[in-house]
């Protein structure tokens, strides 16, 4: 029910906390209030129950390949072949720890968990969509071989955070942190278990990192 759309709602805001989603006949939420673009690579699973009152549109998890299993009664009593086939989706979810590319909206940056990249601050027009393309967003990719990290930001102003750990670069070797285009780092990022100890309570990534290094990068144009 109500909780299935939280469900997305949080994992579309929080999409690297979490391995997967499951609804259970919940309304899948109207675009804006659910992020579906940042579900991305969210595996979401939907219990489609037959005798629930009202089903859901699936039209916006189909478009994200959502697995739907069809529940012949209710997804609040699911069968044994239901909870099989659900188990067998569970079992095969598996986060990616330490991902090299990631690519999110941000609505809110309160609530942006991000692994490696966080914004500062946002310029979120009142009425603009996820669909819009000046919607607050940040991309990110690494490139280990060259040492360097490539971001875009979209509506983000102030700066950037880019946390660090030896299983993203090597920090023994200056790291090269390219935004919008321009370099604007280049230099050895030292390790710092300080770093590591704050940036677990204050970059709001969860459960998904260690990095013992940071960089700031301000006045973004």
């Amino acid at each position: 029910g109500g909780g299935g759309t939280d469900a997305l709602r949080l994992a579309s805001r929080a999409p690297y906390w979490f391995a997967g989603v499951i609804n259970r006949s919940g309304s899948v939420g109207p675009d804006g209030d659910v992020l579906y673009a940042n579900l991305a690579k969210t595996p979401v699973a939907y219990v489609n129950g037959a005798t629930e009152e009202s089903g859901a549109d699936l039209a916006p998890l189909n478009a994200l390949g959502a697995a739907v299993i069809e529940e012949a009664g209710s997804a609040y009593a699911p069968s044994p072949e239901t909870l099989s086939a659900l188990g067998e989706w569970f079992g095969a979810r598996q986060r990616d720890v330490v991902p090299t590319e990631l690519d999110f909206l941000i609505d809110d940056i309160i609530y942006q968990s991000c692994y490696w990249l966080k914004a500062a601050r946002i310029n979120r027009r009142a009425t603009a969509t996820p669909s819009d393309a000046d919607f607050p967003r940040l991309k990110g990719r690494v490139d280990r071989a060259g040492n360097k990290i490539s971001v875009e930001t979209t509506s983000v102003y102030d700066g950037i955070w880019v946390y660090l750990s030896d299983a993203l670069v090597d920090m023994d070797k200056p790291v090269v942190i390219e935004v919008n285009g321009k370099e604007r780092h280049n230099k050895v990022v030292r390790r710092s278990m300080q770093d590591m100890l704050e940036n677990r309570f204050y970059n709001n990534s969860g459960d998904c990192g260690i990095y013992t290094g940071l960089v700031y990068i301000d006045e973004l144009e």
